[in-house]
């Protein structure tokens, strides 16, 4: 294939070409992240012992935190190590 860009000028819009942009891109696949069965187990396994690490080391600390917000906290918390360990993995 042959592609005609027409004088080339020395100075201006028409200076400069770029010649490999005519080269067809390699699209990448997405990964799968969610998609994995045997990733997803592994990334709730180690939820839950993120999960159970972190009351162990707050449970004497917030002994005057309701039930309830007792394991919202712990959760949020959880969600955020794990994510954060997930970042630095990818």
């Amino acid at each position: 294939m042959f592609f005609n860009f027409g004088p080339l000028s020395e100075s201006g819009p028409h200076c400069a070409v770029a010649y490999d942009s005519f080269v067809p891109r390699i699209q990448l696949q997405p990964e799968k992240v969610y998609t994995d069965s045997a990733l997803s187990e592994l990334h709730a396994l180690r939820e839950k012992e993120v999960r159970e690490e972190i009351a162990t080391r707050l449970r004497c600390v917030c002994s005057n935190f309701s039930h309830d917000d007792f394991d919202r906290l712990v959760q949020k918390m959880a969600e955020r190590q794990v994510r954060d360990e997930r970042r630095l993995v990818w």
